[in-house]
């Protein structure tokens, strides 16, 4: 995909959070994608989906205000 800029140039913190079990977007592109930008935090849910947040949601929020 051409977004106008290179994941290797992102300089700001990424996280990642993806669901073992999507179907829309892999895990696969996490890790790719987690490759590519610098410093990028990636978690994986291994018993989720797509709709990770509806279980995981509380620790993503935590994560994102520490």
């Amino acid at each position: 995909d051409d977004w106008g800029f290179e994941l290797e140039d992102i300089r700001a913190k990424v996280h990642l959070w993806y669901g073992e079990q999507d179907k829309n977007v892999s895990a696969e592109m996490g890790k790719l994608y987690a490759k590519r930008i610098p410093g990028a935090q990636l978690k994986i849910y291994k018993d989720v989906g797509h709709l990770l947040l509806v279980k995981y949601g509380e620790d993503v929020l935590k994560e994102l205000v520490s």
